[in-house]
């Protein structure tokens, strides 16, 4: 009889021990959480700024990265929030997430690009104005601090490198070397090329800088020649990726009906995201066949 009621009483303090298990696993379970997404959000931000950081400096934009991060944050989820309030549809809200969080890198690229082909199309002038320097007698060390107070960003920008780099004790190689690693194009190994080897050997650079500016106006002339003929082929390319969606979404805008039967099926969604995957290789295809390079 006793063994019965202790039984009994053993299985009415159950539940009060299931529940304070519950509740200690649930605390471990809501700490451990915390600690993983802090060590993620720290993860994030050092990695983000790290990069960040390398990819301005490089661009010689003096920005704090840290606020660029919150920055960034807030716009995805505030571009989150309204394309869930907007569509009421968390996978597209996930879509916009994941498209908003490249965002940074696609500037950075974009950047980048631009940068590139400025200093390309900067080059000449540059080169032309060395060639004009060393030919009135000045050594290199002079004409490189001259040329950089009357040309123009980024040529300027990295020629000003140049001239602090040798300041802190580097070889002109050396500073060289630091400007074909920050500008890899053709036309910086060749300015790289004669510059350090007419200041090792020796040699009239100067005719081999008019020489090399001459070859590169040419270039570029040919170049605009050349995109601005193949202009209109780049533009059918793109309009003919985006000519399905903007059917759909004149569809949709006289019977919304429609919507549903893309947005809120399986099938749908995977019509869409083929079709999506298929433009936008056919227009890569098209606009890398008429990328005609010289």
């Amino acid at each position: 009889m006793g063994l019965r009621a202790h039984w009994k009483a053993g299985m009415n303090e159950l539940p009060l021990a299931v529940l304070c298990l519950g509740f200690a696993a649930g605390t471990f379970a809501f700490a451990g959480t915390v600690r993983l997404l802090v060590w993620l959000g720290n993860r994030y931000q050092h990695r983000f700024g790290s990069a960040i950081d390398r990819e301005l400096a490089r661009l010689h934009l003096f920005v704090d990265a840290r606020r660029l991060m919150w920055a960034h944050l807030c716009l995805v989820a505030m571009l989150a929030v309204i394309a869930t309030a907007l569509t009421g549809r968390p996978w597209f809200a996930l879509a916009v997430v994941m498209v908003a969080a490249l965002m940074p890198r696609l500037a950075l690229l974009f950047l980048a690009r631009r940068r590139l082909e400025r200093f390309r199309h900067q080059l000449p002038d540059a080169m032309a104005m060395l060639a004009g320097g060393l030919r009135a007698g000045l050594g290199l060390g002079a004409v490189l601090p001259q040329a950089a107070e009357r040309l123009s960003s980024p040529v300027r920008d990295e020629l000003r490198m140049i001239e602090r780099q040798r300041r802190l004790g580097a070889t002109l190689e050396q500073a060289l070397a630091g400007l074909e690693h920050r500008i890899p194009l053709e036309e910086t190994r060749l300015l790289v090329s004669v510059l350090a080897t007419g200041a090792r050997a020796g040699g009239s650079m100067a005719s081999t800088l008019d020489a090399q500016a001459a070859l590169l106006r040419r270039r570029l002339l040919l170049e605009g020649k050349i995109r601005a003929l193949t202009a209109q082929a780049r533009l059918q390319a793109w309009v003919m990726a985006a000519l399905p969606f903007g059917v759909l979404a004149a569809m949709i805008w006289l019977d919304p009906s429609i919507g549903a039967l893309y947005f809120d099926t399986a099938v749908g969604r995977a019509v869409l995201l083929t079709v999506l995957v298929l433009q936008l290789a056919g227009a890569w295809t098209i606009v890398r066949l008429v990328a005609i390079e010289v």
